[in-house]
């Protein structure tokens, strides 16, 4: 089994921190860009009429 003992990892936010559905973080390790959306926008209730 190979193991990494020493990963180097980034976490940049890259709009919407606080903000309710438009999260958007950059996650790096050792080199690998992983880009996480996490938002969720609720529906417009106006809209469910």
């Amino acid at each position: 089994m190979n193991t990494k003992k020493n990963e180097n990892i980034k976490i940049i936010a890259l709009g919407g921190v606080g903000a309710i559905g438009k999260n958007m973080y950059v996650t790096e390790v050792d080199g690998d860009i992983f880009v996480v959306d996490a938002g969720l926008m609720f529906p417009d209730y106006t809209g469910l009429r």
